[in-house]
């Protein structure tokens, strides 16, 4: 019961916190729906093929895609299939998790193995 009441406080603290803030609202009610720009990247343009199973994104601004074909990295225009280093490789294409540590590094979890990547 006593997390119940806590909870209840918190859910009424940020409800008055966001009613008070202006910055809280998602769209500039001053614009007409059609002035928004909206880009769809789909299979037949090359985005990517299969199933996206995680995101991640880097420090330095890409964002990070495993699928069940591989890991893609994305700049916000195209996306392109990630190659490991020469000599390297992953034992699997399915890239199953992302994460990404403070200092930047990429941890690449896979059906068959854990591996990270940094500055590239």
């Amino acid at each position: 019961m006593r997390g119940s009441h806590s909870l209840g406080r918190y859910a009424a603290a940020l409800g008055l916190l966001l009613a008070g803030c202006p910055c809280a609202f998602a769209l500039n009610p001053s614009l007409d729906i059609n002035q928004y720009a909206h880009t769809a990247w789909k299979v037949g343009e090359g985005f990517t093929k299969g199933a996206i199973v995680s995101m991640a994104q880097t420090p330095d601004g890409y964002l990070w895609l495993g699928t069940e074909f591989g890991l893609l990295r994305f700049d916000g225009v195209r996306s392109v299939p990630w190659q490991p280093p020469a000599g390297q490789q992953l034992l699997s294409t399915y890239i199953r998790r992302l994460l990404v540590a403070r200092d930047g590094t990429l941890w690449i979890g896979t059906w068959k193995e854990l591996a990270s990547w940094k500055d590239g």
